[in-house]
């Protein structure tokens, strides 16, 4: 959890961490850490979930991915 909290950027997001599998794997964990992480990305997972609407699988993936991070925030 250290790595992750290091790997921020200013963005929401993280370095060498990919986006939407970290989300959820940080919604999983019921942590104090896990919590502050998703909490870094909350502003970026409201404004990215504006952008999945399709029903395609990527789509559908990602929605859930985000909506897992705001459902724990």
């Amino acid at each position: 959890m250290n790595k992750i909290r290091k790997a921020r950027t200013n963005d929401g997001k993280w370095h060498s961490y990919p986006f939407y599998y970290t989300l959820l794997m940080l919604s999983e964990l019921k942590t104090p850490l896990a919590h502050a992480e998703l909490k870094h990305a909350n502003k970026t997972a409201e404004k990215l979930l504006q952008r999945y609407r399709g029903d395609d699988r990527t789509s559908r993936f990602r929605k859930f991915a985000l909506e897992a991070t705001l459902n724990v925030t």
